[in-house]
């Protein structure tokens, strides 16, 4: 889960009421995140519902703590079963990001948020919608600046590129590797190379069942 981190503020030896406060989202954040490791999501959604509210009563001033908080409680929501909750949080965090997508962590942020809706709606069985989602981030972020923000626009694609194998559309999945492949491989970053080597292999299985279904 993504977020700033907390360090800073957390050692500040003349903190203030309000960084105080600060100190506390942070620190129901970072128990959240823990909880969720050891796969306590219960304890998770306490956990980030008390950040929530320490937050409101001393807001952040760049707002990426709450941003980071309710990305976390959606995907909390959606390992509980509870989709229908889990998208009620993303227009809090579109409002909260959609204007600052030339910022790395806010990019990031919008993207897991889209990537958590998409998985929401999925398990509504609503898949179109979830494809539109994926398609957001890749038009709002393959031409990032940003090679991280990049990458989850590539993920976007691989991940429609599944579907499409999946649903027997070789060819349009054959076509959104390649492009990966043409676009994406001469970057360095380690996800990124990641998910071109993912594109590699799926474009020979997609080749494979061309070839198969051919003959």
């Amino acid at each position: 889960m993504e977020g700033t981190s907390g360090t800073q503020r957390v050692t500040q030896s003349n903190a203030t009421t309000s960084s105080l406060e600060d100190n506390r989202t942070y620190q129901f954040r970072a128990a959240g995140e823990k909880l969720v490791a050891s796969k306590n999501y219960k304890g998770a959604l306490d956990a980030f519902d008390r950040a929530i509210e320490a937050d409101k009563n001393h807001p952040s001033s760049d707002n990426i703590e709450l941003a980071s908080i309710y990305v976390d409680k959606m995907a909390v929501l959606i390992l509980l079963k509870r989709p229908e909750e889990a998208l009620r949080y993303f227009d809090q965090i579109e409002l909260l990001v959609r204007d600052r997508i030339d910022n790395e962590v806010m990019s990031r942020l919008y993207s897991r948020s889209l990537n958590n809706k998409a998985e929401a709606l999925e398990r509504l069985k609503r898949f179109e919608d979830a494809r539109n989602c994926y398609v957001e981030i890749v038009n709002k972020f393959k031409n990032s600046e940003f090679v991280s923000i990049r990458t989850e626009a590539v993920r976007a694609m691989n991940i429609m590129a599944e579907i499409d194998f999946q649903n027997g559309n070789y060819a349009k999945a054959g076509m959104a590797y390649e492009e990966i492949i043409r676009t994406s491989s001469g970057e360095e970053y380690p996800p990124m190379r990641q998910e071109v080597r993912m594109a590699i292999y799926n474009r020979t299985l997609v080749k494979r069942e061309l070839d198969r279904r051919a003959h």
